[in-house]
């Protein structure tokens, strides 16, 4: 009746530090996820998940006389929590 699901990953970030800005502040993660889906009958199912993403600090510390707006600091404290529920039904 019951399957239980749980997921782990680790994401390298794809982005150099020369492209690293406000508007990509990526960096490493750490994803966990679990889940539980229940059979209510032969047609219908019922499922419940969570996934957490957690993102290491980053120190980006470009040159100032590179084109574009210079970028010195460090993004920190960024994570991402993803809840879902859903409902199967068999025709």
């Amino acid at each position: 009746k019951y399957t239980l699901m749980g997921g782990f990953a680790y994401d390298q970030n794809p982005a150099p530090t020369e492209n690293i800005g406000f508007e990509l502040p990526d960096s490493d993660a750490w994803l966990y996820s679990l889940g539980v889906q229940y059979k209510v009958s032969e047609n219908m199912d019922l499922g419940f998940a969570a996934l957490y993403d957690y993102k290491e600090s980053r120190t980006v510390r470009q040159n100032p006389n590179e084109p574009g707006f210079p970028i010195y600091g460090e993004f920190t404290n960024a994570s991402a929590l993803l809840i879902t529920a859903g409902l199967s039904y068999k025709f």
